[in-house]
């Protein structure tokens, strides 16, 4: 992804342009980290109709249609690398206190940028960080798309950019167990220099989706969300 921006549904605002169930990296990997998480904007079907025959990949949680910003994302090739999991037939990321329960799956991150083609899941990022089975002995990266118009596993997190989790919310992973730290609101220009999110901790997990803005539109910051394993 390149940062996380938002979608928005096309019959409500005109124009735009936007993203139930279930040691530190090297300096030049941290440059090149750029979270996108979104990006996309609601449209009929007549639009992008090579997309529609790419199930799962283009709707969101509520079956709504979802085209991306920059087709490049969504492009044959990207795909290929991306070898993205919708499901990894785990018992998915859930957050009760918020009622989010949705398959988890994985992608990679190709050439610096973290964007699943899905709306509808959680992905662990398997090229940052360590997986899920070594989730002791580093950090856990997360991604998950939020939609402005749309519902998405980011909604469940936020509204429009203000965290609906309360310190010491539960949030599981493939069983794995986190309790909630903090949040932070990080401009998207600056989360790949923000050294700090990219170091490789035991038994943390960072969670990253847009922050949605009540207007709409591109979002300017990303929501990162900050557990610590406890089970």
């Amino acid at each position: 992804m390149s940062n996380p921006d938002v979608a928005r549904r096309s019959a409500d605002v005109p124009g735009a342009d936007e993203p139930k169930r279930r040691g530190h990296p090297v300096l030049w990997t941290i440059v090149s980290v750029l979270l996108i998480v979104a990006g996309l904007t609601f449209a009929a079907p007549s639009l992008w109709p090579s997309m529609l025959d790419e199930p799962g990949q283009v709707r969101d949680m509520d079956n709504n249609l979802v085209i991306p910003d920059e087709p490049q994302a969504t492009s044959s090739e990207i795909l290929e690398q991306i070898q993205m999991v919708v499901d990894d037939g785990g018992d998915g990321f859930v957050v009760p206190s918020v009622d989010l329960d949705v398959p988890l799956g994985s992608i990679n991150a190709v050439e610096g940028d973290i964007n699943p083609p899905d709306f509808t899941g959680a992905f662990v990022v398997r090229n940052h960080g360590v997986s899920l089975d070594q989730a002791d002995q580093g950090t856990v990266y997360i991604a998950t798309h939020s939609l402005f118009g749309g519902r998405a596993p980011g909604n469940y997190l936020q509204t429009f950019g203000q965290t609906t989790l309360k310190p010491g919310d539960i949030i599981k992973a493939n069983g794995r167990q986190y309790e909630f730290v903090e949040v932070r609101i990080v401009d998207k220009k600056k989360l790949a220099e923000d050294a700090e999110l990219w170091t490789n901790d035991p038994g943390r997990l960072i969670v990253i989706t847009c922050a949605v803005r009540p207007e709409g539109g591109r979002a300017v910051n990303n929501m990162v969300i900050i557990a610590k394993l406890i089970a």
